[in-house]
Formats: structure tokens, C-alpha cells, sequence
């Protein structure tokens, strides 16, 4: 696993750095304790794409001071992380993905914010662990987008006067439903889209191909779960079911994604050459393009702001 990664284990949080020696069995990497104590001899632990786990450890390491909000939505309060910068003019309204959490997108945080944007970091309904559709079920961005509108509506009351969203996974599927959907839409001047979850047909396919499921389950299995949960397939077909959006998109995806495909964005890129930024990053995985390659991701980040005038 190259470059940069959160390592969490019992009593305490830190980041990995690249491998400097190692072989098959045993790899040395820098290690740089964030929160709680350092790891005990012998104590297991798991990596994690988000390098900070939450928004403490984030200001503390940072210096970027942030608050707790709480956005209104249909289903509830719906809790969120605010991180000013500039005028106040320009915010970011991040989206994390499905079964992770909001922590997954303050990797974009420190970018957007030397670029004087200020960042709204929200959850939405159902999504882990705090939050819950009257229904029970996830609607993998039929019915979620909603609460992205909702903290859109919110950032707009409270002083902004252009939007730039950004999702990872599941999350670019909810902004992109936001688009075709919302009221709000245009107040979006730019989208950054890592791994977008933007044809669900071809999502469900590569992951049975991942478990050695037969292909040809896949189709009444998507019937199934569109019956039980509602589910209108053909809306959350973001690649075919619609022109590609006509404002300035930056999209990231790793080619060894093992969840949402990268033939994807491929085709989103080709189909929309003149408002697409395509960053493809060999050998990341998904939703790990930043821990893969940060200078080139942030770099990538920074030009397309500046690019698109939406840096101050």
C-alpha cells in the first residue's frame, strides 16, 4: 500500500508514511502518532484511507479550525463539519461515501482551504453511524440527495454564492442525482468526483466478479433490491441517463479499484472532454488515489480551483 494512510488500533490514531525497506513478510514506514498512545508491541491494528479520524485530530494536526453543525433534513439532524476560509463567498460541500464516514473527506479539506474555500463536511440519512431513513434502507443516492440539498440550502443561507461539490464513491452518485434533481443546481459552479459510483449495473457486476458470483444473478438481484428499497435504477444511471454536466468537473479514480470500476470514469471523461479533468492514478485502489499519490491529487485539486477562477 504506497504513500500516506491513517492506522488506527486500541487507544490511539496515527499516519503511516511510504514504505522505506521491507520484503513480502515485514515493511518499515514512518509512523506519526496523531491521537491517543503509541501502538504497544504486539497490538493489532487496520489501515484507513482517511488520515485523520475525526475533526480534532484534524485542527490539531492542520491548524484548520473547524466547527460541529448540524444541517435540517427531511429525516432529522443530520450532523456536519465546518471549516471557514476566504470571504466566506465560495464553499465546498463534501460528500462521503457509503458504510465510511465524514472523516473520509478532510483529505480535500486543506487544499480547498488555501484556496480560500470554505468546506462543509455533512452526513446524510442512513449513512453511518449516526443518522437513519424512516425506511431502513440506504437508497444509494435515490433519496439521499435530498439531504445534500438541504445542507446546499443551509451554505446558501449562511453566506454562499457559489457551491463547489465533492463526492468519493457513493457520494458522487448523490451529487450527481443533486444535479439532475435540484432546485439548487445552479448554484454549482464546479464538481470533484473521486471514484464516482456513476452506473450502479456495472458497479454490481465488477463486485460479483470480485466474490466469483455468476453475472447473470446480478440482474434479478437488482430487480429485487429495487422492489424492496424502492430503488429506480435507471434515475441512478448518471453515464447513460443524461448529458454530462455542462460545468467544470475534476474526477479522480485509481485503476485497481476493486468496487466501483474504472472503465467508469473512463467514459464519463471521454464523453465530456472539454469539462472534464481526468486524474487516473495507477495502482490506487478505491477511494485511495490521495494515500496513492497526495501531491499529485492536491496538485490536481489546486489546478483545476485556479483553473476554473475558483481560487481568491
Amino acid at each position: 500500500m504506497p504513500s500516506r494512510w491513517g492506522v488506527e488500533y486500541p487507544g490511539g490514531f496515527g499516519e503511516v508514511g511510504p514504505v522505506r525497506h521491507g520484503d513480502l513478510d515485514e515493511a518499515v514506514r514512518p509512523f506519526r502518532l496523531l491521537a491517543g498512545d503509541p501502538p504497544a508491541d504486539g497490538v493489532a491494528g487496520h489501515f484507513t484511507a482517511a488520515v485523520w479520524p475525526n475533526r480534532e485530530v484534524f485542527t490539531a494536526d492542520t491548524g484548520i479550525v473547524g466547527y460541529d453543525r448540524v444541517i435540517e433534513g427531511e429525516t432529522g439532524p443530520l450532523p456536519a463539519w465546518l471549516f471557514p476560509a476566504g470571504d466566506g463567498v465560495r464553499w465546498a460541500i463534501l460528500v462521503h461515501g457509503r458504510g465510511t464516514h465524514r472523516a473520509q473527506m478532510l483529505r480535500l479539506v486543506p487544499t480547498l482551504h488555501r484556496a480560500g474555500i470554505t468546506s462543509l463536511v455533512i452526513s446524510y440519512r442512513n449513512d453511518f453511524p449516526t443518522c437513519s431513513d424512516p425506511s431502513g434502507r440506504m437508497h444509494l443516492g435515490h433519496r439521499e440527495w435530498r439531504d445534500l440539498e438541504a445542507a446546499a440550502a443551509r451554505a446558501w443561507h449562511d453566506g454562499a454564492r457559489a457551491l463547489v461539490l465533492g463526492g468519493m464513491s457513493m457520494g458522487g452518485a448523490l451529487i450527481a442525482a443533486f444535479m439532475r434533481r435540484s432546485a439548487l443546481a445552479s448554484k454549482v459552479v464546479g464538481c470533484v468526483f473521486d471514484a464516482p459510483a456513476l452506473n450502479y449495473g456495472p458497479i454490481l457486476r465488477h463486485m460479483a466478479r470480485q466474490r466469483r458470483i455468476p453475472g447473470w444473478l446480478v440482474p434479478p438481484v437488482m430487480t429485487a433490491a429495487g422492489w424492496q428499497a424502492r430503488i429506480d435504477w435507471a434515475a441512478l444511471n448518471h453515464l447513460h441517463g443524461g448529458e454530462p454536466l455542462a460545468i467544470p468537473v475534476l474526477l479522480v479514480h485509481g485503476d485497481r479499484d476493486l468496487v466501483v470500476p474504472v472503465e467508469i470514469s473512463d467514459a464519463y471523461a471521454e464523453a465530456a472532454p472539454g469539462a472534464v479533468s481526468y486524474l487516473r492514478v495507477a495502482g490506487a485502489g478505491h477511494v485511495s488515489a490521495w494515500n496513492s499519490a497526495p501531491e499529485r491529487y492536491d496538485g490536481a485539486l489546486a489546478a483545476f480551483l485556479e483553473a476554473n477562477g475558483l481560487s481568491g
